[in-house]
């Protein structure tokens, strides 16, 4: 059974290196028409029984013998080199077959880079203070990428949208871009929501009408939102769900308004960042009004409760953006220098913000708005 079974691979192998050796099929070609030539041969002259070694000698025989064993043992030696090279040329293109559809994803960013997309960004203090979102036109702004039309009403802190334009504002909750409507003129830009309009007499979320006075009428291609630190900020352990539920309740609400007139933008929707990694930070910051363990417990309901709600298959135009993989809580917060203690003179670092990250923090948040947005486009036919 071994020895059919070599024989078997060593035919196959035969073939293979037939079909790929033009010198051996050129060989066998001229042995066959000699052998064609001498069977007729026989034909002709009535010749049935005969032995080829009959036209050999002894020595002829012997030598016959050996020029066969080397013969063979060159195929054998071309028929491994064969397979070498087969298995090399076999290993290339499945490399080559892994490699094109990044090749192909990378030809579709490049084509990207002559676009025009627009961008709208919602948030709170953390996208009002405008760090992360300029980072992030600047990295938009890099070569190969396309040309992005940041959509808003202000630039931070009210100011004209001259360097960035966005939608940000410092304390606001899911629930205030849904329902704030004030007339009170010391709040300034925060005392309306954008998205609001009164119909009847009461105010309405109508984001056409948004569209109308800051982007001319037309829809945004991009939407990203990152809310959540003020829905859950003061919760405490008995009222964690209560807090959640209103703040997935307004997010609903807003979301929807979004899909019913920009149905083919595409919104992304931060998971809401952890808070700086020391009490010091929340101490410092808001003194008893709140603990980083507390609110770290309410941050982590309110992630759980985002990611089983925005999986639903209604939300098809809606991404989770993971913001907090790549903040590091423990070196991109603020920090001051302050003494040890009353009876320790010695100055060392602490955290200062509880929930706003420092500048490096903002640049890692607009990293992931980013990176976001390049798979984005690179899906896009």
């Amino acid at each position: 059974r071994e020895l059919r079974k070599a024989s078997r691979e060593y035919e196959k192998a035969k073939l293979i290196f037939s079909e790929r050796n033009p010198r051996y099929v050129e060989a066998k070609s001229n042995y066959l028409t000699i052998f064609n030539e001498f069977e007729n041969f026989k034909k002709r002259n009535n010749i049935i029984k005969f032995d080829q070694n009959m036209l050999l000698g002894l020595d002829g025989i012997v030598d016959a013998y050996h020029a066969s064993e080397v013969t063979l043992h060159q195929l054998e030696m071309s028929m491994k080199s064969l397979q070498a090279e087969i298995k090399l040329i076999s290993e290339k293109e499945k490399k080559l077959q892994h490699m094109i559809p990044e090749h192909e994803r990378i030809e579709l960013l490049q084509a990207t880079a002559n676009k025009n997309i627009s961008l709208l960004v919602i948030g709170d203090s953390l996208t009002d203070v405008s760090v992360y979102p300029l980072e992030l036109k600047n990295l938009l702004g890099k070569p190969g990428n396309p040309q992005v039309t940041f959509i808003g009403s202000h630039g931070g802190s009210g100011k004209a949208p001259d360097k960035i334009a966005h939608e940000g504002y410092g304390g606001w909750r899911w629930k205030t871009f849904c329902t704030q409507w004030s007339e009170d003129k010391a709040k300034k830009y925060r005392a309306k929501s954008k998205f609001l309009t009164l119909k009847n007499g009461r105010p309405v979320l109508d984001f056409q009408q948004y569209l109308d006075r800051y982007n001319q009428g037309k829809k945004p291609d991009f939407i990203t939102v990152m809310l959540g630190t003020n829905d859950i900020f003061d919760a405490t352990d008995k009222n964690i769900n209560e807090a959640v539920d209103s703040a997935l309740n307004h997010a609903r609400l807003l979301l929807k308004e979004f899909q019913k007139v920009a149905p083919d933008a595409l919104i992304g929707v931060a998971l809401t960042v952890p808070p700086a990694a020391s009490q010091d930070a929340f101490g410092a910051n808001y003194r008893c009004r709140q603990t980083r363990w507390q609110f770290r417990r309410n941050q982590f309901h309110l992630v759980e409760r985002m990611i089983a709600e925005f999986s639903k298959p209604q939300w098809k135009n809606v991404s989770l953006i993971p913001a907090f993989t790549a903040l590091d809580c423990q070196n991109n917060y603020p920090v001051r220098s302050e003494v040890i203690n009353s009876r320790n003179g010695k100055k060392v670092l602490r955290q200062c913000n509880g929930v706003h990250p420092a500048k490096e923090g903002y640049y890692q948040i607009a990293d992931v708005f980013y990176c976001w947005l390049k798979y984005q486009l690179s899906k896009q036919k």
